[in-house]
C-alpha cells in the first residue's frame, strides 16, 4: 500500500460520515471525534504533504512528460509497420 492508502485505511477506520474521492483526492468529514486523535492526522498531513499530483507515490522513480508532446496527430493519416 502507498503512503495515501494507509493514511486513507487509518482515517476511515474513525467511521467518517461522508466520504467522496473525486480526481485522486479523497475527502472525509467526520462527527464527534477527539479533536485531539484529528490533530494527528493534521501533523501527519504537515509531515508528509498531500498527493504529489506530478508522480505515483507507489513508482518513486516515475515522472510524467510534461507537456505530453506524444499523442498522435489525428491530422496525420500513418499507419504502423507490423510484422
Amino acid at each position: 500500500m502507498t503512503s495515501m492508502q494507509l493514511r486513507q485505511a487509518a482515517a476511515r477506520q474513525h467511521n467518517p460520515i461522508y466520504a467522496e474521492t473525486r480526481f485522486g483526492q479523497t475527502v472525509m468529514i467526520f462527527d464527534g471525534i477527539d479533536r485531539d486523535r484529528l490533530a494527528r492526522y493534521h501533523e501527519l498531513f504537515r509531515e508528509l504533504g498531500g498527493y504529489p499530483y506530478d508522480r505515483d507515490p507507489g513508482r518513486p522513480g516515475w515522472y510524467p512528460l510534461i507537456p505530453n508532446a506524444r499523442w498522435a496527430d489525428p491530422g496525420v493519416a500513418m499507419v504502423p509497420k507490423l510484422r
